[in-house]
């Protein structure tokens, strides 16, 4: 029996009792509380014979070779393939469960990273938030805290720590007083990731008030 490590994902290949065997992830990677879709390959194109289990979380059968894989942390799986007819263990894979990417944060249209707005818009934003991209999910992270800076003239009027992403009344406030030249800065942007116990630090990004 060997222990093999599954990385980044897709068509690594094992040798299992003469038959050839590969995993592939459809997101390229195993993400925690995602219903992660995985396609196990085998030269004859059925797993029929065998039978898939997991130490953390639960790997369900969808259809023949097609398995969900669902798990609460990340860290490592490991992911045991039994035959079915006698039960023999035949192999297994050690599954590498990755944090998920820093989120991309909004402030109306304007995303993570330094640009424009106009002064309408910049006073009707409510405050900022983290869709869940690139995933077949709706949905935002949270966004628990980030500090707010605003510049007039190059003078600092205010520098603030804000909880959650909705604006609270001292930012709310400045912002109905916004002038055509100010400059927002929203930085230190804690945001809540799945299956982390630690919060991720989404960018920094700024807007110039035009």
């Amino acid at each position: 029996m060997r222990l093999i490590l599954i990385t980044l994902l897709v068509g690594l290949s094992v040798v299992l009792q003469g038959q050839e065997y590969s995993l592939d992830f459809e997101h390229g990677a195993c993400y925690p509380q995602l219903n992660n879709r995985l396609r196990l390959v085998t030269q004859d194109g059925s797993c029929s014979h065998v039978r898939l289990a997991v130490d953390k979380g639960e790997i369900e059968d969808i259809t023949d070779c097609q398995y969900r894989l669902r798990t609460d942390r990340d860290g490592r799986v490991l992911l045991s393939v039994f035959a079915i007819d006698d039960g023999a263990l035949l192999e297994q894979l050690e599954i590498r469960v990755v944090p998920w990417p820093a989120p991309t944060v909004y402030f109306g249209s304007s995303r993570s990273h330094e640009r424009e707005m106009s002064l309408g818009e910049a006073k009707a934003h409510l405050g900022i938030f983290a869709p869940i991209e690139q995933f077949d999910i709706c949905g935002r992270f949270e966004i628990l805290d980030f500090r707010f800076t605003l510049i007039r003239n190059g003078d600092l009027v205010l520098q603030h720590r804000n909880t959650g992403g909705r604006f609270d009344e001292v930012i709310r406030e400045q912002q109905t007083n916004l002038k055509a030249g100010d400059q927002l800065r929203f930085d230190q942007i804690r945001v809540k990731m799945p299956g982390q116990s630690l919060p991720g630090e989404a960018a920094t990004f700024n807007v110039l008030v035009r």
